[in-house]
């Protein structure tokens, strides 16, 4: 049994289809009516000289509920206190020497940390690469909008929910028990707020980055940018009160956010539908990622475009793409190529690969082949 309020587009298909059966719930269990949601236009305001985190309207809001004793869920997808450190005056950004990754700065330790590896190092007070002193903090996490929050708003306590507050043992359940106590009025957390929160004194959920998700180069940031506001935004009005929920955003008028404020679903499958057939993306096809990696960049290379060349060769009739460098090209040392494949047959496909990975992962070997078929994260 399957689900969701945010169905995957090959799930929906599938009931469409009848291959699955399908079962719709049109309304709440009790009820209550969705919560109205608002697309706030941040070009707007900042045209009128609004540099805020927050939209004067998003402001009134968070403040206008903590004054009547409800409580507040704001999502903000980053963790962190900025998102990277770049140095006035040669212009470079600190990266991680292990993984092609910018380091992020966390202010509780006072400390720059990867996020794919956990490398980190101490705030660095000159620039690494040419001593300069004029390091600035670029970007917004979840501890600097802690931090704004409890500075701008008056009774504002404030539980940060994200992977660095979490890692305790048993910390998701403490922090979710805190919010439900009332012992915080306001809930600010990353993605993992978005799904399965059910309480009943949140009558708003506030977004601040509605865009970033959107710009993400995968062929499912429309789909995962959907799934994840208007999951989000269910989490406002699930008690008696009425719930509103604001969006931030440079692009209002963009599909995916209008489908979220009116939540329908169906406008947004069918539009999304139409540019996957054109694109010939699932769930038209099926896909196969082969992830090629190795600590050598040369070996790796070599060994991605034998592998194009044998894949060209043995499958003539399939879709072949690559091989490009991987989102996320160096992790933990190890360079990271992709090939991907589009297929409809699968019986053609499976010997191939199994003869490739049979020859290319001997013991020994210089790279690692990995093959992921239908593949929902390609980083």
């Amino acid at each position: 049994i399957l689900g969701s309020a945010t169905p995957s587009l090959e799930s929906y298909s599938r009931g469409q289809k009848g291959v699955y059966d399908l079962y719709k719930l049109s309304k709440r269990i009790n009820q209550f009516p969705l919560p109205k949601i608002e697309l706030i236009d941040m070009a707007v305001e900042i045209r009128n000289k609004n540099y805020s985190l927050f939209s004067k309207a998003m402001k009134e809001k968070i403040q206008a509920c903590l004054d009547c004793d409800e409580q507040v869920i704001l999502l903000l997808n980053k963790r962190g206190y900025a998102t990277y450190v770049r140095c006035l005056d040669c212009g470079e950004v600190i990266k991680c020497p292990h993984c092609d990754v910018t380091l992020t700065y966390h202010k509780v330790d006072h400390k720059l940390r990867c996020h794919y590896c956990e490398h980190q190092i101490e705030m660095p007070k000159i620039c690494p690469h040419c001593s300069g002193e004029q390091l600035k903090l670029v970007g917004t996490g979840t501890q600097k909008v802690e931090e704004q929050l409890e500075t701008n708003f008056k009774g504002a306590k404030v539980i940060r929910y994200d992977v660095d507050t979490t890692k305790q043992k048993d910390g998701h359940q403490k922090l979710l028990d805190q919010f439900a106590r009332k012992e915080g009025n306001i809930l600010l957390g990353t993605q993992m707020i978005a799904k399965g929160l059910d309480f009943e004194n949140v009558t708003f959920v506030g977004v601040l980055n509605a865009d970033i998700s959107l710009n993400i180069p995968d062929f499912r940031a429309n789909e995962r940018t959907f799934q994840l506001l208007e999951q989000v935004s269910g989490r406002s009005g699930r008690g008696k009160k009425e719930g509103t929920v604001m969006i931030q955003t440079y692009n209002p008028e963009h599909f995916v956010l209008q489908c979220v404020k009116n939540h329908d679903y169906f406008s947004f499958y069918q539009e999304e539908m139409r540019t996957r057939r054109l694109a010939i993306y699932p769930p038209y096809v099926h896909l196969v990622s082969i992830l090629i990696q190795g600590k050598d960049e040369t070996v790796v290379d070599q060994c991605a475009l034998q592998i194009k060349a044998y894949l060209q060769k043995q499958l003539e009739d399939m879709v072949i793409l690559g091989p490009a460098n991987s989102l996320v090209y160096r992790m933990q040392d190890i360079y990271r190529k992709r090939i991907m494949i589009k297929f409809t047959n699968s019986k053609l496909l499976y010997p191939v690969l199994e003869k490739m990975s049979d020859f290319y992962n001997k013991k020994g070997n210089k790279v690692n082949v990995v093959c992921d078929f239908n593949p929902y994260n390609q980083i």
